[in-house]
C-alpha cells in the first residue's frame, strides 16, 4: 500500500521523484512528437472532435486523449512513457480526420509528408549534431552508429518516402496513396533501423551489467546479497537474482553499508565473512573513503567494475567516520526504491 499507492501514485503526482522534472508544457510537446509524422492529422481530428456537438467515437477519443493530457500535465513527476495510454486515442483521432477526405484533411496529409521530409533531412545532417550526444553509458554511440550505417539508411527511407508521397499528394484524390507511401517508409525503419539500434543500445547499456552479473555468479554463487554503489541499476537485481545493497559513493554510503550488513534483515550476512563483492562505476577507485577497502579490480565492463570489499576494514572505517564526523546510519529511513 505504501509503495504502490503512496509512492508510485500519490507521491509521484504531488512531487518530483528521481529528478524526473519537466516544464508544464511537456505533454503538449509529447502530443506532437509521439504522433510524428501524423501530428497535423491528430490536431485536425482533435479540433473537429471538440467542435462537434454530438457524442460519438471522435468525442470519446478526444476525451480519452485530453484526460491523459490533463492528468499528467498536473503531475509533478513527468516521464515520456506516461503518454503511452493516450496513443490509441491519438491514432483514432488521426484516422477519423483522414476519413473525411476533404480539403483540410488533404492539407494535413501534405503537412505530414513535409514533416517526414524535414525529419529525414535532419537525420541526413547527423554528422553535424551526433557528437553532442552525451551519455556516460553510450560513450561509443557516434562511432558505433557510423559503423552500422543506420542513420543514412533512416534518412534515405524518410526522404525517399516523403518525395514520392509529395508527388502523390499533389495529384487529385491521392492523399491516401501519399499517406500509405510515408507509412511504408516508416514501417521499413523497424527492421532496418530500430532493431539494429535496439541491439546496439543493449550492447552499450545492458551487456556490461549482464557480464558482471555472470562473473558475480561464478565468484560467489551462494551469496544472497550483492553490494551495488552509485546510481541504482535494477538490472543487476534481475541478472543476479539476489538482494542488492544500494548506497552512495560518499562517506554516508560507507556508514550505511557497514551497518546494513549487520542489522538489515534483507541483506544481513554472517559476521565471520571476510569479504563481499561490490559493483560500482569505475570512479569508486578514486573515492577516498572506499579506495583503500577494495581489492584490485576483478573485472571491468563498460564504465562499471567488480571488486572484493574487505568487510573488516569497512567496519573500522565506518566506526572512524562515526566518531570523527558524527555520521549515523540512515538506511532505515523510508526509501521505496530499494532492491
Amino acid at each position: 500500500l505504501q509503495s504502490f499507492f503512496g509512492y508510485h501514485n500519490l507521491q509521484r503526482f504531488s512531487e518530483v521523484v528521481n529528478r524526473h522534472q519537466s516544464p508544464w508544457w511537456f505533454y503538449g510537446a509529447m502530443l506532437l512528437v509521439a504522433s510524428l509524422p501524423w501530428s497535423p492529422l491528430l490536431l485536425l481530428g482533435l479540433w473537429r472532435a471538440v467542435a462537434v456537438k454530438h457524442l460519438g467515437l471522435a468525442r470519446f477519443a478526444a476525451c480519452w486523449l485530453l484526460a491523459v493530457f490533463l492528468l499528467f500535465s498536473l503531475s509533478a513527476t513527468k516521464l515520456p512513457s506516461y503518454w503511452l495510454p493516450a496513443t490509441p486515442a491519438a491514432a483514432l483521432l488521426a484516422a477519423l480526420a483522414l476519413a473525411r477526405r476533404d480539403r483540410l484533411s488533404h492539407w494535413a496529409v501534405r503537412l505530414s509528408v513535409g514533416l517526414s521530409l524535414v525529419l529525414g533531412l535532419g537525420l541526413a545532417a547527423a554528422p553535424l549534431w551526433l557528437a553532442w550526444v552525451n551519455d556516460p553509458d553510450l560513450v561509443e554511440l557516434p562511432l558505433q552508429l557510423q559503423r552500422l550505417q543506420v542513420v543514412p539508411i533512416a534518412a534515405l527511407l524518410l526522404i525517399g518516402g516523403a518525395v514520392l508521397a509529395a508527388w502523390f499528394s499533389w495529384r487529385r484524390g491521392a492523399a491516401v496513396r501519399a499517406l500509405l507511401t510515408v507509412q511504408a517508409s516508416w514501417l521499413l525503419l523497424l527492421p532496418l533501423v530500430v532493431l539494429p539500434l535496439l541491439r546496439l543500445g543493449d550492447a552499450l547499456r545492458s551487456e556490461p551489467l549482464r557480464l558482471i552479473s555472470a562473473e558475480v555468479e561464478q565468484r560467489e554463487p551462494a551469496a544472497p546479497v550483492l553490494i551495488a554503489l552509485g546510481d541504482p541499476k535494477p538490472s543487476l537485481h534481475f541478472y543476479t537474482e539476489r538482494a542488492l545493497l544500494y548506497e552512495g559513493l560518499d562517506d554516508q554510503g560507507l556508514v550505511n553499508v557497514a551497518d546494513r550488513l549487520r542489522n538489515d534483515p534483507r541483506v544481513q550476512i554472517a559476521r565471520s565473512k571476510q569479504r563481499a563483492l561490490v559493483v560500482a562505476p569505475l570512479e569508486l577507485e578514486q573515492s577516498r573513503p572506499w579506495s583503500r577497502l577494495l581489492s584490485p579490480l576483478i573485472q571491468q565492463q563498460g564504465r562499471y567494475g567488480l571488486w572484493w570489499l574487505d568487510l573488516q576494514r569497512l567496519a573500522h572505517s565506518a566506526e572512524a567516520l562515526q566518531q570523527d564526523q558524527g555520521l549515523r546510519p540512515i538506511w532505515s529511513a523510508p526509501r521505496p526504491e530499494r532492491f
